[in-house]
């Protein structure tokens, strides 16, 4: 895991992201659809009706989204230039040639975004889309978009804004319907009535281009819920599941159970098929005929050898209108032409050869191009409802090689969780289809879904092309999902019932008080843990890299790592090291500069930036990763007795990170040199460690099943819209994956949240975790609430009984609820809600979540009513329930297994953002400005209370405008005068004069201060505290003449104190609230292990008296009444503190838990 800023220290390296990556999801726009022309492909490749081209889309009744409108042409054009077309229905980011984007982003802000981005890596210019629509005779007709910049906008150095605009062309004239420059990160809205153009057609344009300065860097330019709305607007949602519904394709497989779907590695990356098939293929007039037949109905691809391309391929679901499913698939050959490259598609030409094997065919095609002659080697086949593709040409002059996309008038985009790709659905002819080639068998350079790059080598050479993958068209989303080629994790049954415990920071500031923290947690009853220690690395975490070894001195060296181990150990707890072996660092001990990744030029390719330390890494060569790791893994496992292995980085990026194209090795600019070395240091860690390997979450689909498990990080976060149905049935069947994300990476405040004011909300930590439910994860506590045992209980108590019946188990049927019925996951998508779902998995586990802001009853063959608000769940198996429900119009979570008994009535919550404020208030001493960028500070402390440990002084100068981490710009951090342990009440500390250079990029600076321990969270102070924690102790202004800087003053502090939305007493109850959850009633929250003749209660909070009505009959039918006895045990030493007073009522046990002193209490019969 990587963070925006290294800072000063290991803790504060938390907030480092590997590549700043804007996470958003994709919420789906229900619209209707009318009747349309048959199209097809002229010889130029343009849509066509009768061999005129023709991109009309006629408009349906309601609402249409401009990124479902499937047919448009996208055009750019540098300044001074002509304007130059990309291909129809183009979809791409950061065109390799120009820099160009057009594509639907999911949610920027709160709105369904596209994004446009001008021209940048040509001469500067503009970027515009073209729809020509033809609107019905239908009124009103509105269109409605709003604009806004990307979270960079308005930073120096980076955008100064973008100019959007909007035309529409009606009776042969164009009208400028807006033209404005934006610069910030807030919504505009536009609306606009084209009411008198009913009935005519009309060609609408939206167009980016840079601002004031023409410079389009960081013009991330976006148009947010840009739509059409044709009459009231009226979605008809249920038209739409009936008809959906209504289709033999539906009633032949709603019903079907999913494990049909699960993953299966030996279709490689094709689709399963949920019913049984048959597939075959046949000759007609003009060309051949793959067929699938099965209850469901018949669905066919057809194919005649026109052009050498993949447009030669229709496909027809049912008597539905034939459509193009792979516009535009195919090679494109690179050509030097004097001083540069030239790209020309592979098109036309003639069938050398065409020839049947079995249900395969094959078809060698010789392509006419200018001065060389092209022959590529085709192979078509159809399994279930995918067309397998299979390309291979001998010449190496390939540079891309694409599956193409479906072609039709209306084409809506779906992002689906944890799919690196998206999946179309077309509106009109009822399907779903996504394409995906296969990484593990390509000889690409990179291969994201169905587009293949060849890049060249350090000798100027391409590799030959080699790709497989799939074209898959269904009217259920699960049988187009691609299948991962690996095979499953052999630690599925160990790591399914436990909890991971995700370390950065450290109790008490070293791994001795993290050895502490595991024994409480284990005293009070959290036994089921998984833990990665990542902040331990011996130069400091990300410095000095790949040299590990040993362990950090300031957190307790050596001596205090094997503490820490030996108690994981007794605890029973697997556990593991945080380890790197990506990342070459020029001053590490082990640096050796031949083992850097080479780029195409040959220089060395960029690895991470420590802006701490200012060292640039390098990448490191897959061929020397396993080299570095015998280095440190083994001598790290003997010294310390790990049982488990975590590699940073490696699992959160594609198999084309760190490309080498250095020909001294093989596989130069093969992303395949990766797909086999990367499994061989993950099974080397998983040997050495003798457990499983963990990996870094983001882009994990392309390792399921060769890493065991990562953080399962989901784009867009907190914010995103579920879809259950590729994570369960391609990923969860291959490893154990925990929680939804580092909480920086989920949370919506990035990595600027702060705990205890927008971020560890008792309603926002059921939220997590009612997704991970959702998802199938494991339970999960990152930083920083390793610290915080009350969480750990709770997280372990609740998943547990949950993760013991669907850690291994597979999902049979994954259901929406809409509009008061039970629907699939396709009907859920089309109808654009998926916010409350039942699993069932076959351990017999049934799961109920409920995403949705409306309570939900749950109609569950039990006993009793459920009711779950939003982010409330139920889980109901083999003598297990767990819930976070209502009882009683009151939140309370409840979890039973054979093990335990866990019940919470939420009245007590520990803070999440750590002690109180120390009585210690830094302030501003004395400011000098010395001329130019200099300035010299003098700092004081104001003692009132006693530290047991030296601290150092942190100074960051703050802008709200900075895209850093917490907005620093700068800092001036330093050695305090006198060690803090030293300081005494009453002492006033001197600190200073410093002399620094301040930064002139921004006019004003909040300067803030603090104190921190590497290793720990900074400490609480007293004084004007920002959301942070950081006490403001000036406002700096800057002021500039001629460019020049002429004065720096420091005003008094203006930081209004921290303010939230975050309502932290939402989801839980007043003290005192009694809550019966059947066979407990409680008004606090205890966990009830059930042994052989006894029952053993850990309370929380323990030193807070609360009571507890047990029913014995249920939770211990063989208790004998006139036995029992309670007595009181000390936590640790379980020494016994005496006996308990109880009351028996009927079939009750009646208990306080209020003796002084006490961890646990025994009931014994």
């Amino acid at each position: 895991m990587k963070s925006e800023n290294n800072l000063h220290t290991p803790f504060k390296s938390l907030a480092r992201v590997r590549a700043k990556i804007w996470q958003f999801h994709a919420t789906l726009v229900l619209t209707r659809v009318a009747t349309v022309v048959l199209l097809c492909l002229d010889s130029r490749g343009a849509m066509s009706v009768g061999g005129t081209t023709n991109l009309v889309v006629p408009l349906p009744v309601g609402e249409t989204a401009l990124t479902d409108i499937g047919l448009y042409q996208v055009w750019w054009q540098s300044y001074g230039s002509k304007p130059e077309l990309m291909p129809v229905s183009w979809v791409g980011h950061a065109d390799e040639r120009t820099g160009v984007s057009y594509k639907p982003w999911g949610r920027v802000f709160g709105k369904q975004a596209l994004l446009i981005h001008s021209p940048w890596r040509v001469p500067p210019g503009r970027t515009w889309a073209e729809y020509e629509l033809a609107l019905p005779r239908v009124m009103p007709i509105k269109l409605s978009f709003a604009i806004v910049m990307g979270p960079d906008a308005g930073v120096p150095d980076k955008s100064d804004g973008s100019t959007f605009s909007c035309y529409l062309t009606a009776d042969g004239a164009e009208r400028e319907l807006m033209r404005e420059h934006q610069a910030t990160d807030k919504w505009k809205q536009f609306d606009f009535d084209l009411s008198q153009h009913a009935g005519k057609t009309v060609k609408l344009r939206l167009q980016v281009e840079p601002g004031p300065k023409n410079n389009p860097s960081w013009d991330w330019s976006f148009f947010g819920d840009a739509k059409l709305t044709v009459g009231t607007g009226q979605n008809g949602r249920d038209k739409w599941l009936k008809q959906l519904t209504g289709t033999r394709a539906y009633a032949a497989t709603s019903k079907a159970s999913l494990l049909a779907l699960s993953n299966s590695a030996s279709n490689g990356v094709v689709p399963s098929n949920l019913l049984p098939c048959s597939n075959k293929l046949e000759r007609t007039a003009d060309g051949w005929r793959f067929s699938y037949v099965g209850a469901d109905g018949p669905l066919t691809f057809t194919f005649k050898a026109v052009t050498g391309t993949l447009d030669d391929f229709t496909a027809q679901l049912g008597k539905g209108r034939q459509f193009l499913p792979a516009m535009g698939g195919g090679a494109t050959v690179a050509r030097k032409r004097e001083n540069r490259t030239e790209e020309i598609p592979a098109r036309g030409g003639r069938a050398a050869e065409v020839r049947r094997e079995g249900d395969t065919l094959n078809v060698v095609w010789d392509y006419d191009l200018p001065d060389q002659p092209l022959r590529i080697a085709w192979s078509y086949r159809m399994q279930g409802k995918a067309l397998v593709v299979s390309a291979r040409c001998d010449q190496p002059i390939i540079s891309r090689f694409s599956l193409g996309n479906a072609a039709a008038p209306l084409r809506r985009t779906l992002n689906v969780p944890y799919l690196p790709g998206v999946v179309n659905y077309l509106p009109v002819e009822g399907t779903f289809v996504c394409r995906y080639l296969d990484w593990t068998q390509s000889h690409a350079s990179e291969c994201p879904q169905g587009e293949a790059a060849y890049y060249l080598t350090t000798a100027s050479n391409r590799n030959a092309l080699v790709e497989t993958g799939y074209i898959a068209v269904s009217p259920d989303v699960g049988e187009v999902l691609p299948n991962i080629p690996h095979p499953a994790s052999s630690f599925l049954g160990v790591l399914g019932p436990r909890i991971m415990l995700d370390i950065w920071g450290h109790s008490e500031g070293s791994y001795a008080g993290d050895a502490r923290k595991l024994r409480e947690l284990k005293d009070l009853g959290v036994d089921h843990l998984v833990i990665i220690q990542h902040a331990w690395q011996h130069y400091g975490y990300d410095v000095k890299l790949p040299d590990h070894m040993p362990a950090n001195a300031d957190l307790g060296g050596d001596d205090g790592m094997k503490l820490f181990g030996k108690a994981a150990n007794e605890c029973g707890y697997l556990w593991a090291l945080h380890e790197n072996y990506i990342d070459l660092y020029p001053d590490a001990p082990s640096y050796d500069a031949a083992a850097r990744v080479l780029q195409a030029d040959g220089s060395p390719s960029l690895g991470w930036l420590n802006e701490g330390t200012k060292v640039q890494a390098f990448g490191i060569k897959a061929t020397r990763m396993i080299g570095f790791a015998k280095q440190n893994s083994p001598e790290a496992h003997a010294r310390y007795g790990t049982t488990a292995a975590y590699l940073d980085v490696h699992t959160c990026v594609p198999p084309w990170n760190q490309l080498d194209h250095d020909t001294a090795q093989p596989q130069a600019a093969m992303l395949s040199l990766r797909v086999q070395r990367e499994p061989e240091l993950f099974q080397f860690e998983r040997d050495t460690h003798g457990g499983p390997l963990f990996g870094e979450g983001a882009n994990h689909f392309y390792w399921a099943g060769r890493c065991d498990g990562v953080e399962a990080q989901v784009i867009g976060g907190e914010d995103h819209t579920p879809f259950l149905d590729l994570d369960l049935l391609k990923l969860h069947p291959q490893m154990v994956n925990h929680g939804m994300g580092y909480y920086e990476r989920w949370y919506r405040r990035g990595y600027g949240l702060a705990w205890g004011v927008d971020a560890g909300s008792p309603r926002s930590l059921d939220q997590y975790r009612a997704q991970e439910i959702a998802y199938g994860h494991a339970g999960f506590i990152g930083n920083p609430l390793p610290d915080r045992v009350q969480y750990v209980w709770r997280e372990h108590n609740l998943m547990y009984p949950i993760q013991r019946l669907y850690g291994t188990a597979r999902p049979v049927e994954i259901l929406y609820q809409v509009q008061g019925r039970y629907v699939t996951g396709s009907a859920a998508l089309v109808a654009g809600d998926t916010s409350r779902q039942r699993i069932r998995y076959d351990s017999g586990l049934t799961l109920w979540v409920n995403w949705n802001a409306e309570p939900w009853k749950v109609e569950a063959k039990s006993p009793r009513q459920y009711t779950l608000p939003q982010w409330g769940f139920l889980a109901l198996g083999p003598d297990t329930e767990a819930s976070t429900a209502l009882h009683n119009g009151k939140l309370g979570d409840y979890a039973e297994c054979p093990e335990f008994v866990f019940a919470d009535a939420r009245t007590h919550f520990d803070p999440v953002d750590g002690r109180a404020p120390k009585a210690i208030e830094p302030r501003l001493r004395e400011f000098r400005h010395l001329g130019g960028n200099r300035v010299s500070i003098t700092y004081e402390w104001i003692v009132n209370d006693t530290l047991d440990k030296d601290f150092t002084c942190y100074v960051h100068a703050v802008n709200k405008r900075a895209a850093t981490g917490q907005h620093i710009v700068f800092q001036q951090d330093h050695a305090l005068p006198r060690p803090t342990s030293q300081w005494r009440k009453g002492d006033v500390i001197v600190d200073g004069p410093y002399e620094f250079s301040v930064s002139d990029k921004f006019e004003d600076y909040d300067l803030v201060i603090g104190l921190y321990k590497p290793g720990a969270a900074a400490l609480q102070l007293q004084g004007n505290a920002d959301r942070h924690g950081r006490i403001q102790i000036a406002k700096l202004q800057l002021k500039k003449q001629n460019g020049e800087l002429t004065s720096v003053t420091a005003d008094p502090a203006d930081i209004s104190p921290a303010d939230s939305t975050e309502d932290f007493t939402a989801h839980t109850n007043p003290p005192g609230t009694w809550l019966d959850f059947g066979k407990v009633a409680t008004d606090g929250s205890l966990k009830i292990n059930r042994e052989a003749n006894r029952l053993v209660i850990f309370p929380y909070p323990r030193d807070k008296s609360f009571r507890a009505s047990l029913d014995l009959k249920a939770i211990a039918p063989a208790a004998k009444r006139s036995k029992i006895q309670v007595r009181a045990l000390a936590p640790e030493t379980q020494r016994d503190l005496g006996p308990v007073d109880f009351k028996l009522e009927g079939r009750r046990l009646l208990l306080s838990f209020a003796t002084p002193g006490a961890g646990r209490y025994v009931v014994t019969w």
